[in-house]
């Protein structure tokens, strides 16, 4: 009977190659458990860019129109919705008020107009009205940034 020889990974007699493939899928994967980097690209090419557009287009899905003693009590004009003084607009598109780390990307609440909240999320005598919304396209392009972010970091270690 023919026995094989045991091996194992410590031992420095396994085979080069192996050794060197499993350094690069160390490398790898140390890479990929951080997001920072493509969640940057995507709040600054993705995600600031739709909620903009969801401000200029009142809404995506449009936002339920504003009651009449909301436009004439409060506001004493129309206008579009949300963007009175444009406040919690440039605050919610402003990347500076966004929490960014390896596996997070959400707006900083504390640093937008307290009633961007109650606008987000609605209350009992106001309909929600979020702004900050993906939109189906949106996620297919973070899904691009995503893709194109891990075929470079695999090129890197693969690549010679």
């Amino acid at each position: 009977m023919f026995a094989l020889p045991k091996i194992s990974i410590g031992e420095p007699t396994f085979f080069p190659q192996i050794r060197a493939l499993e350094d690069d899928v160390k490398d790898i994967s140390w890479k990929i458990g951080d997001f920072t980097e493509p969640l940057k690209i995507s709040l600054e090419t993705v995600v600031l860019p739709s909620i903009a557009t969801n401000f200029a287009a009142q809404g995506r899905p449009r936002w339920k129109p504003l009651a009449v003693s909301t436009v004439f009590a409060r506001r004493g004009r129309t206008g579009p919705i949300l963007q009175r003084s444009g406040k919690l607009k440039g605050s919610a598109t402003s990347k500076e008020n966004w929490l960014v780390s390896k596996d997070l990307l959400m707006i900083d609440y504390t640093a937008i107009p307290l009633y961007g909240a109650y606008h987000q999320l609605g209350t009992k005598r106001m309909p929600a009205r979020p702004f900050v919304l993906y939109q189906p396209e949106d996620i297919e392009a973070i899904v691009q940034i995503f893709d194109a972010w891990l075929t470079a970091i695999t090129g890197e270690e693969w690549s010679t």
